[in-house]
């Protein structure tokens, strides 16, 4: 059982793994939890089934299938915009796809190897809005050590939607803040309705390098370059990227 409470997410989840099930290395993850959001976006609480598949087809590359349930009871700044108060809600089935590559033999504290991830989502929804849509988002971090308490990443992430617009507003994507441009708000680099309010967009491009030094157990430093947006397609989230750069103090607590 999961809890998380902050001042933008809070979720109750409970979490069912069962591993070889049926293969050796095949995994089922299924899920459900209630959760309730308050963004600049969008106000939002859901209830959610989920379950998953993933398998292994050697030591680096594994694959997962799933399916998932998702009611939402959301108010976005876009259609507040236009007058629409009234809570929106709706129901979405969407069947989860995804392929990880991973070399990466130290998870916690990656130095070498190489991580690639692709996740296709075909959803419909239906409610107070029908839409159905291919959610489609890719990433690709590297990790290089330069020396022995000295190593180099590069993460790129990219996303974007096939088929209708009206998809439900938490699926959208965001960019800004951590996780994604450090030094900039959250979901700040978004589209934006006239009021000047994040309404999320239909594509997503994220670039960020960053070489971190471990200076002793307990202590290290880093330093970044991010870049990215989110907005209508691909090519204009490539061509209306905002860049930060900065510094970073670390400590490990030697777990964890």
């Amino acid at each position: 059982v999961e809890a998380l409470a902050a001042t933008l997410e809070r979720h109750l989840t409970a979490i069912y793994e069962r591993p070889n099930i049926g293969r050796y290395g095949r995994t089922l993850h299924a899920e459900t939890g209630i959760r309730g959001e308050e963004t600049d976006a969008y106000d939002l609480q859901g209830i959610a089934v989920s379950a998953e598949l993933s398998q292994p087809l050697n030591s680096h590359l594994t694959v997962s299938a799933g399916v998932a349930i998702d009611a939402t009871r959301s108010i976005d700044y876009r259609r507040r915009s236009f007058g629409i108060t009234k809570p929106r809600k709706q129901v979405t089935l969407s069947f989860p796809l995804g392929a990880t590559y991973d070399t990466v033999k130290d998870p916690l504290d990656p130095k070498e190897g190489n991580r690639v991830f692709l996740g296709v989502e075909p959803g419909t929804s239906f409610g107070g809005g029908s839409a159905s849509y291919t959610r489609i988002l890719t990433s690709a971090s590297t990790y290089r050590k330069i020396r022995e308490n000295l190593t180099a990443a590069f993460r790129a992430e990219a996303g974007t939607f096939l088929g209708e617009d009206d998809v439900p507003v938490d699926r959208k994507f965001f960019a800004g803040g951590g996780g994604s441009v450090r030094g900039f708000e959250y979901q700040s680099l978004s589209p934006k309705d006239f009021a000047g309010n994040p309404i999320g967009g239909d594509a997503l491009f994220n670039i960020s390098t960053e070489l971190r030094w471990r200076k002793s157990e307990r202590w290290g430093y880093a330093v970044f370059v991010d870049s990215g947006s989110a907005t209508s397609s691909l090519e204009n989230a490539v061509s209306n990227m905002r860049t930060s750069f900065g510094v970073g103090l670390r400590y490990y607590p030697g777990f964890g």
